[in-house]
């Protein structure tokens, strides 16, 4: 996913009583600790709006209410990606945390590394959900884990994301499919 997108994602406004908010705010007004499932946005939209699911006269939805779910639809239709969880490089290669520079080092060392984590850094910015933490990184496979749930993406694209979810294995190819694979995603 692009840094751009990330970027669009993380700072996508709504208009809610009157007042611009991000995506999270938002989630947090309807109060959702996590990403909930669409259904259960909508109707919180709705409620939140109308303060009722199903308002008597409602012969059309409200153009807010709509813009809100479908930006928020277009956000969870979004692929999973390694960078959504962990530092990763723009090519979706996982960083790991550079080194802390010390005085004993030659200047090139010092900029080497101080470029490092300047590129560490913008990869954590863009990462979308909190607390996730690499578990594994090798044989092709990339795996994180929060909460008990360990999702696998494959490096090479080939194989489909997998969802440990200690009951089950679930393939989950969207932020969507992750929700309903009842994954807590918590936006940073």
């Amino acid at each position: 996913m692009s840094a751009r997108l990330i970027s669009l994602i993380k700072n996508s406004i709504f208009v809610v009583n009157q007042t611009i908010i991000t995506m999270k705010e938002l989630l947090k007004e309807l109060g959702f600790e996590h990403l909930p499932m669409l259904s259960e946005f909508v109707e919180s939209v709705r409620m939140n709006n109308s303060g009722s699911p199903f308002p008597e006269e409602q012969a059309e939805i409200d153009s807010k209410e709509l813009v809100s779910i479908f930006k928020y639809c277009n956000f969870i239709t979004q692929p999973l990606t390694k960078g959504m969880f962990i530092p990763c490089d723009e090519n979706g290669n996982v960083l790991v945390e550079p080194e802390k520079w010390c005085e004993s080092w030659s200047f090139e060392k010092k900029q080497e590394t101080s470029k490092l984590n300047e590129q560490y850094q913008q990869a954590v910015d863009r990462v979308l959900f909190e607390g996730w933490e690499l578990s594994v990184n090798v044989h092709g496979m990339t795996m994180f884990e929060k909460d008990g749930f360990t999702i696998a993406i494959d490096n090479d694209e080939q194989l489909p994301t997998t969802i440990n979810t200690g009951r089950s294995l679930e393939l989950c190819e969207t932020i969507e499919q992750a929700i309903n694979a009842r994954v807590k995603l918590t936006l940073k």
